[in-house]
C-alpha cells in the first residue's frame, strides 16, 4: 500500500532538475506492464523525469509499478493532460 506522489508541473520539474535533462515521453501505451519496463529501462538509462500522455495508462498502476521494479519511486513522473503542448514548453527549454 502506497499513495501516488503528488505529480509537479513541467514547468516546475523542468526548473529543479539540473541540466542537461533528458525526459522521457509516453504516448498511447494502455498496457500496464510494458509502462512498468519502461520505466524501468527509462532509470536505468540515466532518464531525469517521466512525462505520460492524455492518452497512456498511469504509470502508477499496480501492474506498471510492480514491473518497474521500484523505479517509479526514483523517477519524477508528470502526467500531462496535453502532452503535445508540454513537449514543446519543454523543448523551448532545451530539454532532449
Amino acid at each position: 500500500l502506497a499513495r501516488v506522489p503528488v505529480s509537479r508541473g513541467v514547468e516546475e520539474l523542468a526548473a529543479a532538475l539540473p541540466g542537461p535533462q533528458l525526459w522521457v515521453a509516453l504516448d498511447g501505451l494502455n498496457n500496464a506492464e510494458n509502462i512498468g519496463v519502461l520505466v524501468r529501462n527509462a532509470a536505468a538509462l540515466g532518464t531525469q523525469a517521466l512525462i505520460a500522455g492524455e492518452t497512456c495508462s498511469s504509470p502508477w498502476l499496480r501492474r506498471s509499478v510492480r514491473n518497474s521494479m521500484g523505479a517509479i519511486f526514483n523517477l519524477p513522473v508528470v502526467e500531462s493532460a496535453a502532452l503535445a503542448a508540454d513537449l514543446s514548453r519543454l523543448r523551448a527549454r532545451g530539454v532532449r
